[in-house]
């Protein structure tokens, strides 16, 4: 009786986290998680850019290694979502991550390009990813 039991609590739990996982995708509610990124703190991180919008700020891009994340490239853009699904470097994420590559963004809509390039420039000095320089 007692692991029957146990059974229904975790299909149910089961369940539940598709439930919540599907109304997610419905209301195109893409994350609830962030990750620092030196000073800051980037919204994701997400499994491909289609969940990323077209707004100003900052995309960071990782790739998973030996079960840790790995900063490959950082950059800014006033359209983050079409400046990442079209960017000249991502050749490079593809050629540096042979496992499937992480999307993060700090959307910052009040920041000027001028701004976000000296916090991208910060980030690149601070983690010297493998496609930032180039």
């Amino acid at each position: 009786m007692r692991n029957s039991s146990y059974g229904n609590i975790l299909r149910e739990g089961i369940n539940l986290w598709l439930a919540v996982y599907n109304w997610q995708k419905q209301q195109k509610i893409k994350c609830f998680m962030s990750i620092e990124i030196g000073n800051y703190s980037f919204e994701g991180y997400y499994s491909s850019p289609e969940y990323l919008e077209d707004e100003a700020g900052l995309y960071a891009i990782f790739c998973r290694k030996y079960e840790k994340d790995v900063l490959v490239d950082v950059g800014e853009s006033e359209n983050i979502k079409s400046r990442v699904e079209d960017n000249e470097r991502s050749s490079c994420w593809r050629r540096n991550c042979p496992s499937a590559l992480g999307y993060a963004v700090l959307y910052t809509p009040d920041l000027n390009e001028k701004r976000r390039m000296q916090i991208v420039d910060e980030i690149r000095d601070q983690y010297n990813p493998v496609c930032g320089r180039m």
